[in-house]
Parts: C-alpha cells; structure tokens; sequence
C-alpha cells in the first residue's frame, strides 16, 4: 500500500468518490474510511480505476450496463434498485454477466462445431415367458 500511495490518507483520497453515497459528506466519509483495512481501500481503489476506465467513471453508465446485460434494462423498479447499489457491488454484477454471456456464446459456438449425433432406437428386450 505505502509503495503505491505513499500513505494511508492519499489512498483515501483516492477512494473517497467511489465510497461515498450520494447524501454523505466528505468529512464524514474520511472518517469511516480511515477505520477500513487498506486491503478494502485498495479494493475499492481498483474498483474505481476500472469504473473510471472502463465506463467513464459514471456510476449511471454502470448501472445501464449491469441492466443491459441482465436484461432488464427497460425495468425502471429494476435499475432505481441498482442505483442504490454500490460501485463495488455494480462492478461485480457487471464482471459476472459478462462471464455469463462469453460461456453462452462459447457454448452456442463448440454445439454449432459439433455435428448433432443421431439416436439410435433403443433394442426392445424380450420378455421372458
């Protein structure tokens, strides 16, 4: 943690946007974050790169895209849900429906290589008299 931030106070400075709510002041989210492991700060740290990079650093564009690709996108009691959400949980969500998709599309590509088998009719047994 020293080697990337130098101390504990940079590192929450950095993560103070990614964990704060939408009603809760700086000071009082300094406070809470100074009682965090810096395991969890640097969690929260990545999480607010990849958002940031990844999708703009807009937590809105994460929750059209978790709802995008659940499906639910046109569900509006759906995504006020996920707005509530944090951006940890959000990037979560997002991270395994797109693992969700890839083993869709990998499974729907490895069926269309594979020719289907043709089933063979089953012998009758002969009953015993």
């Amino acid at each position: 943690m020293k080697r990337l931030y130098q101390s504990k106070e940079k590192l929450i400075d950095k993560v103070i946007d990614v964990a704060r709510e939408a009603d809760e002041e700086k000071d009082a989210v300094v406070e809470r974050l100074s009682t965090v492991s810096n395991k969890k700060l640097l969690r929260l740290a990545e999480v607010g790169k990849v958002v940031k990079d990844k999708y703009g650093g807009s937590k809105d564009k994460l929750v059209a895209a978790v709802s995008q690709a659940v499906g639910k996108a046109k569900d509006k009691d759906y995504v006020a849900r996920l707005s509530s959400y944090s951006a940890a949980r959000l990037l979560d969500l997002a991270q395994s429906a797109e693992r969700r998709t890839r083993r869709a599309a990998a499974a729907v590509k490895a069926k269309a290589a594979k020719p289907a088998a043709k089933a063979k009719p089953k012998a009758k047994k002969a009953k015993a008299s």
